[in-house]
Parts: structure tokens; C-alpha cells; sequence
């Protein structure tokens, strides 16, 4: 008996994770080993620089052509939405349960699709921006990850950008104590929980930039929030303390660097060389 493709088995995995969580749990699509109140001052640190990134696009144009992959319950395209109310999205991704929730979350007049960005034809259609969150991990060598950012730009209509967020390998070294902690987790971890784990990858800052360049973008912007992934230990025990110097400590902790090396999350501006 044949075994599933790994898109096929990670698709899976992505809607058996989808259906675990409440409808809008941030747990759902950030990391589920971190408190809410982390994940969400991450998400809020994505959303601001995003929306910072669209900002010169939209006085060019009424309206902008948004496709967000990796879209998840819509928490990305929630935020440009709220900023840009003119603003056309159109979310993709692997799980139909999680587009099912992005159609709610956004309401009418946006558009949903339930698919793999390597395997859609999108025809004709172009974006102005295109976001990719925490996709491009899961594609598992060099090759196919350029091969899917070609992809991506050719779906840019003219000026347009892409905006690439995934995870840092310097930043995992960090947080799990070069592994230790992760292994430590795995293995008291219950069965169920290990099966709807949805292996990824991390890159570096270099292998990332090389990638973006090799598939013919120039980088405009890059940034992200080191000093959070360092913070992590104390965090967590400020919390089980005082929750006034956990949220004094957590701002303290998400100061923006253009050196994203340690960030649990690493951000990249990037458009079509000219």
C-alpha cells in the first residue's frame, strides 16, 4: 500500500488541528506551546508591520487585491480589513475547516479557497500584496520552497509586493535549549497530541534572503522581535506571579530589530526587481 504524499498527510494534519481548537483559538495557527497573550502580541507585532508594508500601496490604489496563504481562521486579513476596509481578500489554505471559519471571521465579500499553493492553478488572477504566514516551513527541500516563491511573484500584479513571515531556526536553538526542552516535551507528550503535531521546518535569515533573491524579488524591509524569543523563561514566570509585570515585560520584550536571526518569527518585504 502506497503512503500519502507529504502535502496530503500535512493537509490532514492542518484540519485535524483546525477542528481540536475553538473557532478563533490563536493557538490553532501560532504556537501551541506558548501562553495566549504571547501569541497574540506576535500576531499584533505581524499585523502592525503588514499593514505598515500596504500603507504606500494604498495611496496608490482605492482598493487593494489581497491573497493571504497560510490564512488560517483570518487573523492576518482581519487586521488589513479593519485598517483598509476597500481592501478585495482572498484567503487560502490546506484546511477546509479553517477556511469555513475564515469566511465567518471576515464576512461577505471576501474569498476562500481550500487548496495547496503548490498544486492551485490561479489562472489569471493577480495581487497587489501577497502574505505568506508559516507556509513555506512545510515545504521540505531548498528547491521546492524557491520554486514556490517563483510562484508567488508571478501572481504579482505590477509594483506589487510579497510578504514572507516564517519561523527562525536561531530563535528555535534558543527557546528549546538546543533541543533539549523539545525532546523532553515529545516524549511526555500523549499520543493523540503527537499525531495532529504538524511537523515544519526553520530557516535562517541567509538561506531565506537567498531564496527571496534567487527567485528574482528584491528585499525592502525585514524585521523582527528577538529579544521576545530571549525573554521566554522569565516571561513565563512573571506570569505565574503578577500579571501587571508580565504585560510590563512583554512590551518591553517586543522591540522590533532588522535582524530577525532570534526572532520566533522572521518578516521580509520583498517585490519584483527592476
Amino acid at each position: 500500500m502506497n503512503k500519502p504524499s507529504f502535502q496530503i498527510k500535512n493537509a490532514t494534519l492542518w484540519e485535524k488541528r483546525a477542528q481540536e481548537y475553538p473557532e478563533l483559538s490563536i493557538q490553532s495557527v501560532m504556537f501551541r506551546f506558548l501562553p495566549d497573550e504571547i501569541n497574540y502580541a506576535i500576531h499584533q507585532w505581524q499585523a502592525k508591520e503588514i499593514t505598515a508594508a500596504l500603507k504606500k500601496l494604498q495611496r496608490k490604489k482605492k482598493s487593494l487585491n489581497v491573497l493571504d496563504v497560510g490564512c488560517g481562521y483570518g487573523r492576518l486579513s482581519k487586521a488589513i480589513i479593519k485598517k483598509y476596509p476597500n481592501t478585495k481578500l482572498t484567503g487560502l489554505d490546506v484546511s477546509a475547516t479553517f477556511i469555513k471559519h475564515y469566511k465567518k471571521f471576515l464576512g461577505k465579500g471576501v474569498t476562500g479557497i481550500t487548496a495547496d499553493l503548490e498544486k492551485y492553478n490561479f489562472k489569471s488572477r493577480r495581487y497587489d500584496v501577497i502574505i505568506v504566514t508559516g507556509v513555506l516551513i512545510y515545504l521540505h527541500d531548498e528547491e521546492r520552497v524557491l520554486q514556490a516563491i517563483t510562484k508567488i511573484k508571478g501572481l504579482l500584479k505590477k509594483d506589487g509586493i510579497i510578504i514572507i513571515s516564517e519561523n527562525a531556526i536561531g530563535a528555535e536553538k534558543i527557546y528549546t535549549g538546543f533541543g533539549v526542552l523539545k525532546l523532553f516535551k515529545r516524549l511526555l507528550q500523549s499520543p493523540k497530541k503527537r499525531a495532529s503535531h504538524t511537523g515544519d521546518r526553520k530557516f535562517s535569515v541567509p538561506q531565506m534572503t537567498r531564496l527571496i533573491t534567487s527567485a528574482g524579488l528584491t528585499i525592502h524591509h525585514r524585521a523582527g522581535i528577538p529579544r521576545l524569543t530571549f525573554s521566554l523563561p522569565w516571561l513565563v514566570i512573571v506570569r505565574a506571579i503578577n500579571k501587571t509585570w508580565f504585560r510590563t515585560a512583554l512590551k518591553n520584550a517586543l522591540t522590533v530589530s532588522d535582524d530577525p536571526t532570534y526572532s520566533l518569527f522572521m518578516l521580509f518585504v520583498a517585490g519584483v526587481k527592476k
